[in-house]
């Protein structure tokens, strides 16, 4: 197995955890992360592709993440 189909195996298999964000006592969300080698093993060309689109599927609660070529003025807002 090759060290990019290894990493794969275990981005896919391996299990995160998030911790849920608290301001002033409210909820505010929680942070999902991917490094630059993870999505390279989604297939993301990061020299091309400045956003990632991704989904959570209702019946499966599975997350699903797609490269997004939408022109930054599409999405309201610009690298700093």
């Amino acid at each position: 197995m090759s060290h990019s189909q290894a990493h794969r195996q275990s981005l896919i298999a391996r299990t995160r955890t998030a911790r849920i964000a608290v301001s002033d006592g409210n909820v505010v969300g929680v942070c999902i992360f991917l490094t630059d080698e993870d999505l390279r093993e989604l297939n993301i060309d990061l020299h091309e592709v400045r956003y990632v689109r991704y989904s959570i599927d209702g019946e499966t609660s599975q997350l699903e993440v797609t490269e997004s070529a939408l022109p930054e003025r599409e999405h309201g807002s610009t690298d700093q």
